[in-house]
């Protein structure tokens, strides 16, 4: 609250997010807007208030938090390794359990006419 109204702010977590308690969408803000308008910024809270305001009705995090964290602070052997690890093709039966076990929402957001040319190009047997 002490510094000066012109400090300009990069939230680490978004409004949708489990942390972000429904804070703004804008990714940047002055933090003189944020003390007239930041729910946990009203003058006058202490430090306790402050801390019981921000944490109330936060859900436990994640089951990926932890890992998040460690790769976080001890960073990662190369971009190249974290592609190689996320880019592993799997067969359709591989796919479907870990996706039915994960309780996954599959998107296909090819167009309609990528599908069809897909579709027509697939051998039958």
């Amino acid at each position: 609250m002490t510094l000066p109204d012109h400090v300009i702010v990069y939230p680490a977590h978004g409004a949708g997010s489990a942390c972000g308690k429904n804070m703004s969408h804008e990714t940047t803000d002055l933090l003189g807007n944020q003390k007239k308008t930041n729910y946990a910024l009203r003058s006058g809270m202490t430090r306790e208030a402050f801390i019981r305001e921000v944490t109330e009705g936060l859900l436990p995090p994640s089951q990926y938090f932890a890992m998040n964290v460690a790769m976080n602070k001890g960073g990662a052997k190369s971009l190249d390794d974290i592609l190689k690890k996320g880019n592993i093709p799997l067969d359709t039966a591989t796919f479907m359990a870990l996706a039915d076990h994960e309780g996954a929402l599959v998107l296909d957001t090819r167009t309609p006419g990528s599908l069809q040319q897909h579709i027509s190009l697939m051998p039958f047997s």
